[in-house]
This record gives structure tokens, sequence and C-alpha cells, in this order.
């Protein structure tokens, strides 16, 4: 033990008393340190998790099927939002970000793309394009 102690704290030691209690402040402080970083870990952890807060919002019909899906962030819309039919085929989609809105798809009975909107405002007309997206 005595040449741990001289490795880590040069020549210095002289007995083996001082040692031990060189050994003792050394593994106290190091303790510390170790509490420390963990402790300032935990709480970057803390903060950065409050700051992504996001919430599932989900709303059903009567019937059980789904009427709306989406997800708030800091209590704004965020990310695909999805609007059903009460038989429960999709009649519309958006997109948001940051609570600002991106794009809108609105769909028909066959779930064709019927028109859509833009985040500057502009309505899409889709025309019978037989497309499967």
């Amino acid at each position: 033990m005595k040449n741990n102690v001289v490795l880590i704290f040069g020549q210095g030691a002289k007995s083996k008393l001082e040692c031990v209690v060189k050994c003792v402040i050394f593994r106290t402080i190091f303790n510390q340190f170790l509490r420390g970083i963990s402790l300032l870990f935990l709480l970057f952890l803390g903060l950065n998790t409050n700051a992504q807060t996001r919430k599932k919002f989900e709303e059903k019909y009567p019937n059980g099927k789904f009427k709306v899906k989406g997800a708030y962030q800091d209590e704004k819309k965020a990310g695909n939002w999805i609007y059903y039919a009460e038989t429960g085929s999709i009649t519309a989609k958006e997109k948001w970000k940051n609570g600002n809105f991106v794009w809108s798809i609105n769909y028909n009975e066959k779930h064709k793309k019927v028109k859509g909107m833009n985040a500057k405002g502009e309505e899409i007309i889709y025309k019978g394009c037989n497309c499967k997206n």
C-alpha cells in the first residue's frame, strides 16, 4: 500500500500513518468529486427532459374509434396529427413544428388525396392521379 501512496503523492510520505491519512483524504476528495459529477449529470438530464416534454393527445368517438391523434410539445401542436371519420378511415393529416403549421392533406372516402395546404396557406388540389401516396 505504501508504494501506491508514494506514486500518487510523491516521495513526501514518511510514515505509514502519514500514508494512510493521505489515502483517506484522497479518497474523500475523489468521492466528493464523483458525487458532484453525478449530480451535475442528473441535473442536466432533468433539465433536458423537461425542455423536451411531449404529451400525446387522442380523442375518440362514442363507438371507441379514434377521432384525432396528435401530440403537444410545450403546449403547442407538434409532429403529425391524424383526423379520422367515425368509420375509422383517415380524413386528414397535418404536420406541425414548434406550434407552427407546416402542411395538411385532406382525403376522400376512398382514401384518395383531395386537397392540401402548405405553410404559406397555398391550397393544393389533387386531381385523379391514381397514386397510392
